[in-house]
């Protein structure tokens, strides 16, 4: 296996501090706790879990929306989220092929 440190990617905050955020998304409830995480001493652990687990029950306490695919092909969101435009491949696609099912 090679080593993550040994390469780059547009996620990693390290090689990107603004992050990816093609939606838009802001909660300072979030921020906060990623904020929280990355200032945690990487020896406490315990204090890393806890802003993991603050930004896991925020976010899905705002389920804004759901990736189904590429983060780029959001198909699902809430009613009150304003601006969204549909890919318009995403109809045509048949979905069922995204999933592997065992018989």
């Amino acid at each position: 296996f090679t080593d993550f440190d040994l390469y780059g990617s547009a996620f990693d905050p390290r090689i990107n501090v603004q992050g990816w955020n093609p939606g838009g998304y802001a909660n300072p409830e979030v921020d906060a706790a990623i904020a929280d995480h990355f200032a945690a001493d990487p020896e406490d652990l315990d204090a890393q879990r806890d802003a993991l687990s603050r930004l896991q029950e925020e976010t899905n306490e705002d389920l804004f929306g759901l990736w189904l695919g590429f983060p780029q092909t959001l198909v699902v969101t809430r009613p009150d989220v304003r601006g969204f435009a549909q890919n318009v491949l995403w109809p045509t696609l048949d979905t069922r092929s995204l999933w592997r099912v065992d018989d």
